[in-house]
């Protein structure tokens, strides 16, 4: 992963994650796959931005734990559950919630 090197594209963006679905093709925003995927991805490279929001480690680490979700084959979930999981957009702590178990154990297994 790497950290605070880049501007972000927009200026409340965090991070990144680019997933590639088989080695040799291009890769594509996480955010572009589809919301109910089962699709799992062979590497992610992931970036967290410069960003004057992520202005302590618990931020810092929040977001990295989001970017990493992404390099798991996780995306953002639109939902009420948003506000109990690490997988929302925006600022968020630190902390798996049983959505977050619940979708990676939907993609890995147990």
């Amino acid at each position: 992963m790497s950290c605070n090197k880049y501007n972000p594209p927009t200026s409340l963006e965090y991070g990144r994650t680019y997933p590639y679905v088989a080695y040799g093709q291009n890769s594509a925003s996480a955010g572009s796959f589809s919301k109910n995927s089962t699709e799992q991805w062979v590497k992610a490279i992931c970036y967290q931005y410069k960003n004057t929001d992520l202005n302590n480690t618990e931020k810092k680490a929040a977001t990295a734990a989001h970017e990493v979700g992404h390099a798991l084959s996780l995306d953002h979930k639109d939902s009420q559950d948003l506000q109990f999981s690490i997988m929302r957009t925006g600022e968020k702590s630190l902390k798996l919630y049983a959505y977050d178990k619940k979708m990676l154990k939907k993609k890995w297994g147990k």
